[in-house]
């Protein structure tokens, strides 16, 4: 299997470095439990004009490392589900729209973006496939009937350098793995794609 960039194949890091920051964010408000490890920086806090400053620094670093480690765990599913398949995995714009972009021994090429949910939008991925040229109007009905995570197929446009690419949006749910899926519509974008070359 080709190898993966070390934080995808290692995504479980990033849940023990958001478990260190909530407890460096309880910590002050539990003393009676830290106090025996963590005193230098419960005394940090307490003695702070603004303690909350630095529970609140704690914090962030939580949610961050949360937030990867559910971005990466997933990405590492469809690697491994792809196996040998897979000659080059890399991360795209790891701080900001982290995507996977990964491509197989038979010239497949697709990008993978997982978006973990917000307050009012609910969780989900966005699989696309770069078009060599305009995609005349498909129907995508035969291919996806099966795909029960899929919620559309479309075209996205690129600017005047960009390139148009064929999307699909997949929702995300708790407990259940998408990865089947997504493997599906991937196949799914491939024949649209291919048939619109015929």
């Amino acid at each position: 299997m080709v190898e993966a960039p070390w934080y995808v194949e290692n995504y479980r890091a990033f849940l023990l470095a958001s478990l260190l920051a909530v407890v460096l964010f309880l910590a002050p408000m539990f003393p009676w439990m830290f106090t025996p490890y963590m005193d230098d920086w419960i005394d940090l806090v307490e003695d702070a004009d603004e303690p909350g400053f630095f529970m609140v620094m704690a914090l962030i670093p939580g949610i961050l490392g949360y937030s990867y480690f559910k971005t990466f765990q997933r990405y590492w599913e469809v690697v491994e589900a792809l196996g040998d398949r897979l000659v080059s995995v890399e991360v795209i714009g790891f701080m900001r729209h982290t995507s996977l972009h990964c491509t197989t021994y038979d010239g497949r090429s697709f990008y993978l973006y997982y978006f973990g949910g917000a307050k009012h939008m609910p969780a989900y991925y966005k699989l696309s496939i770069d078009l060599p040229g305009k995609l005349p109007r498909f129907d995508s009905t035969p291919h996806v009937e099966a795909i029960y995570h899929l919620k559309s197929i479309e075209v996205e446009y690129g600017d005047e350098e960009g390139q148009d690419k064929l999307v699909a949006k997949l929702s995300d749910q708790w407990f259940v793995s998408e990865t089947k899926d997504i493997l599906n519509s991937l196949d799914a974008l491939h024949k649209i794609r291919d048939e619109k070359r015929k």
